[in-house]
């Protein structure tokens, strides 16, 4: 051994060698008989680090003892409480370490928000780890703590900047990526979600829940075949077979290779103990059997959980709907009332916000500032209710070499999120400001192109947002689609949607959706500067190659008579007209809604009671 000129500094040495029993030695003779109470401290925190949080917490009281006034004391004897769940008795000590501080010990404020967070305090968890934040403001951990806080008090923005700092103070740590692709995901911020997930991969090994996560990321980005390539690769690393079968079904189902996805949602239902997700998988590629029945009704009944519940009756009413109406509308009625009671919906603020819209992107407003943002051609907005045929209508402008099909992409909705007292907040703004934010979505968008002229986002509910595009995007082109209201609600009623539109599960919530969006979109028909091209799908699927034909006319394209087959464009989808978009176009589903008779009736009343 090396010659040390005192025993404490032996002690250290060995003990960072790992020869505890000879460190512990060291520390007892650094002691001495008149201990000081820095030497206490160290080495008790050296007994806690070692399974001897007894031997710490006494030599710890003992240096209290000395110096009373010491906040490394209160820190270390509140740690040794905390990490064994003795959370009430530790807050009074890091309490203490905080007021010896003056509340200026990062440290010491981390440690009690963490306790206070344990004890469920979080309102003064969140405000002391706010304060370590300004403290310490690249300290990972710290930078974790408060991520997680603000996620729990609904400020998922604040968390994901957080976690970016933590992450740039720590970016190898798994936990703190993972939980941002997470984070990303539940935000529906599918292109951050999907990188995030990938660097989680390189750094740790992922749940089932979270790779199903990173596919469907892949999924909703139009990546289908990068998603099947990588469902592939998760079965060959030994992933669960249940994860396994979903991961590769919903991957080959995006990409419309139905056999296949059969194939391995059938082999999910083999192996799957509720077998909900399996046959709601099979129902939305219409590859239920009359044989799937039984299980269906058994786990759509009153003794099952409620979510398997929803997704049974969900698939009930398409197994029974050709065949026998009564039981599927009872079927469909049933998966509605369920997944409306566990999301509410507030038609009267829902219509208050699309009148706020309007009032703010008046005539007025945008005709003032028509021609500012970033006028570069390039981005289409395909908009309209959910199930109007924006599918299709993308589907068809992806049949063109120069249009990439972005899918349903939250970059608008996104970017309002971000804005702080939106929508009234963007009467101040002016040019410069439009032209920078403009660019940015610009950039955002057309990136994923890589090179296409155009760049399509068929988001439905960019319907509220036309007067904000045209005026930080004056290039875009907007398509509204628009359907018959009657088989538009239905269509939405009988979807099991798995994000926000709430109002799509109780017929009179729909109907005052519905008559919001016809309003918002009036108001943007008859007041906005910019060219609004409308597809009314009746007319499209009675005559598709003049609405094809006038199409490519508004889009500046040459018309491709490969776009009214839509049902040969090689592209992936991720939403629920997966099955129907790689079907010929037909009038199928026109006036549909007929069929129903009464049941329909509360959806036909609503919506007349203009």
């Amino acid at each position: 051994m090396p010659p040390y000129t005192n025993p404490l500094e032996q002690a250290r040495s060995l003990a960072q060698a790992g020869r505890t029993g000879s460190a512990r030695k060291a520390y007892k003779a650094a002691l001495g008989k008149r201990p000081d109470p820095q030497t206490l401290i160290e080495y008790a925190v050296f007994e806690a680090q070692h399974g001897s949080p007894v031997t710490a917490r006494k030599l710890l009281m003992k240096a209290q003892r000395l110096t009373p006034n010491d906040p490394a004391i209160y820190i270390n004897l509140g740690e040794i409480l905390r990490v064994n769940n003795r959370h009430d008795e530790a807050l009074a000590h890091f309490e203490r370490a905080c007021e010896l501080t003056n509340s200026r010990d990062a440290d010491a404020l981390y440690l009690l928000a963490e306790t206070q967070r344990n004890l469920e305090d979080m309102e003064n968890a969140r405000k002391n780890i706010e304060l370590a934040a300004e403290i310490s403001p690249n300290d990972p951990e710290i930078a974790a703590l408060l991520a997680l806080m603000q996620i729990t008090q609904g400020d998922a923005l604040l968390g994901i900047e957080s976690y970016k700092r933590a992450l740039k103070a720590d970016p190898t740590n798994f936990t703190y990526t993972i939980n941002l692709a997470t984070l990303f995901y539940r935000l529906e911020h599918w292109e951050d979600a999907a990188e995030t997930f990938d660097k989680a991969s390189r750094l740790g090994s992922i749940s089932r829940e979270n790779a199903l996560d990173w596919i469907n990321t892949l999924i909703y980005t139009e990546r289908g075949r990068e998603a099947v390539s990588l469902a592939e690769k998760l079965a060959e690393a030994g992933a669960d077979p249940l994860t396994s079968h979903l991961a590769q079904g919903s991957a080959l189902m995006s990409i419309g290779d139905f056999d296949g996805a059969e194939t391995h949602f059938r082999a999910a239902f083999a192996i799957d103990n509720d077998k909900a997700i399996s046959l709601e998988k099979l129902s939305l590629i219409r590859r239920l059997r009359a044989e799937d029945e039984p299980a269906l009704r058994a786990l759509a009944g009153p003794n099952a959980p409620k979510d398997q519940r929803v997704k049974a009756n969900f698939s009930l009413y398409q197994l029974l709907r050709n065949d026998n109406l009564d039981d599927a509308f009872a079927a469909l009625k049933t998966a509605n009332e369920l997944a409306f009671s566990n999301h509410p919906f507030d038609g009267e603020q829902h219509t208050a916000m699309m009148d706020t819209l309007a009032e703010t992107f008046s005539r007025d407003f945008m005709h003032a500032r028509q021609g500012q943002g970033d006028g570069r051609e390039g981005p289409v907005f395909i908009v309209g209710m959910p199930r109007s045929g924006t599918t299709l209508v993308e589907t068809m402008l992806a049949s063109y070499e120069d249009v990439f099909a972005g899918g349903e992409r939250n970059m608008v909705r996104q970017f309002n999120n971000q804005l702080p007292g939106f929508p009234g907040s963007v009467i101040e703004k002016d040019a410069a400001w439009a032209a920078q934010q403009g660019k940015l979505l610009y950039d955002e968008m057309l990136a994923a192109g890589n090179g296409t002229r155009f760049v399509t986002d068929k988001l439905p509910g960019n319907y509220a947002n036309v007067g904000l595009i045209t005026w930080l995007l004056p290039g875009a082109k907007i398509i509204y689609c628009r359907r018959d209201a009657m088989d538009n609600c239905l269509s939405c009623y009988e979807q099991h949607f798995h994000s926000g539109l709430h109002y799509a599960y109780d017929l009179e919530a729909l109907a005052v959706a519905y008559r919001a969006h016809e309003r918002i979109m009036s108001h943007w028909l008859e007041n906005s500067p910019h060219s609004i091209h409308i597809v009314d799908y009746e007319k499209l699927v009675h005559d598709p190659d003049s609405h094809a034909r006038a199409l490519s006319d508004f889009c500046g394209l040459s018309f491709n008579s490969d776009s009214i087959n839509p049902q040969n464009v090689d592209r992936s989808i991720a939403t629920a007209s997966a099955w129907q978009a790689r079907q010929p176009i037909n009038a199928n589903s026109v006036g549909k809604w007929k069929r129903y008779g009464d049941a329909l009736q509360p959806l036909k009343a609503a919506l007349e009671a203009r």
